[in-house]
């Protein structure tokens, strides 16, 4: 049934229910799509499960205090750092260094986002919250630049928002 296919899209897309059921909304409203009120329905069992972690906002500088204290197992100094890696940034995705700042050595490493199917998720979620709400990549971009936040690139946009419509078409 074509229904079905298009909630099974929609979910492939990894975003929380109601993110979903905006954007189908959203693109139902866009496209005139006439399908029935059934695909509203949401059913835990079939949905992915939420992180105990909720996705915030968080000034980095903050995060500092972790590592206060803790000691590098190479050098036994008491100087590891939280650094971003510019060049490893990926929309709202960036790479998170621990480093030793005495013998330079990277500790440990990971990106603020998981991926699904190579796809960042906090990309997708925020192009699907931004259709949504009616945003739009420039207000995006005009929000990430107060926020001091990277920069999602207006290719990277139309990618995921192109997606984004394939899977509501279904």
């Amino acid at each position: 049934d074509s229904n079905d296919s298009l909630l099974v899209s929609i979910e492939d897309l990894h975003l929380p229910c109601a993110v979903r059921i905006e954007v189908f909304k959203y693109w139902h409203y866009r496209n005139q799509i006439h399908l029935s009120s059934s695909l509203f329905s949401y059913d835990k069992e079939s949905s992915p499960k939420e992180s105990a972690l909720p996705t915030t906002y968080v000034f980095l500088e903050t995060l500092q205090t972790l590592f206060d204290g803790l000691q590098c197992g190479k050098c036994g100094t008491q100087c590891l750092q939280l650094n971003h890696n510019a060049k490893h940034k990926s929309g709202f995705a960036v790479l998170l260094q621990v480093f030793c700042a005495t013998c330079s050595q990277v500790k440990s490493q990971t990106y603020t986002s998981p991926k699904v199917d190579k796809i960042f998720t906090i990309n997708r979620q925020v192009v699907a919250a931004s259709l949504a709400t009616g945003m739009g990549y420039a207000r995006l971009s005009k929000f990430s630049e107060l926020m001091n936040m990277p920069v999602m690139h207006s290719k990277s946009y139309a990618h995921h928002t192109t997606e984004i419509h394939k899977a509501s078409t279904l």
